[in-house]
């Protein structure tokens, strides 16, 4: 009765860890993300918010490995409610890596604007800044 009890015990803590937040890539995988589920995606945007839904104003958004590439124009800034305009030249799936001042620099690796025509909504975390002794 034991060892079905620890069977069953490590079964549902596996399936709990496997089961966390995650968003399906356009490759088909997936990736850890954090989002607020008061912020409602817009369509035709990108949005910035923190981990409780506060949008983040001035982020830097970079669409592609680097700057103009894959097309010209690809860094965008966030405007006051944390949102940019999803570019047309955006055709594929690119990684968007979102750096804000506090916060974590975060990439996201395949994200395309036509796997998600509702809008994006990506969450950072704020920076944890170490206590001096």
């Amino acid at each position: 009765m034991s060892k079905l009890l620890l069977v069953a015990s490590i079964a549902i803590l596996v399936t709990a860890g496997c089961s966390q937040n995650t968003q399906t890539s356009g490759t088909g995988g997936t990736q850890p993300f954090q989002i607020s589920a008061a912020v409602v995606p817009v369509a035709g945007q990108v949005i910035i918010t923190d981990a409780a839904g506060t949008p983040i104003p001035n982020a830097s958004v970079q669409i592609g490995l680097r700057a103009n590439v894959p097309f010209p124009g690809n860094v965008l800034t966030t405007d006051a409610t944390g949102a940019i305009a999803i570019p047309a030249a955006w055709t594929d799936a690119q990684p968007v890596t979102v750096e804000a001042g506090g916060f974590v620099r975060t990439s996201w690796l395949s994200q395309s604007p036509t796997l998600s025509p509702a809008g994006l909504v990506l969450s950072l975390r704020r920076k944890i800044n170490p206590q001096k002794v």
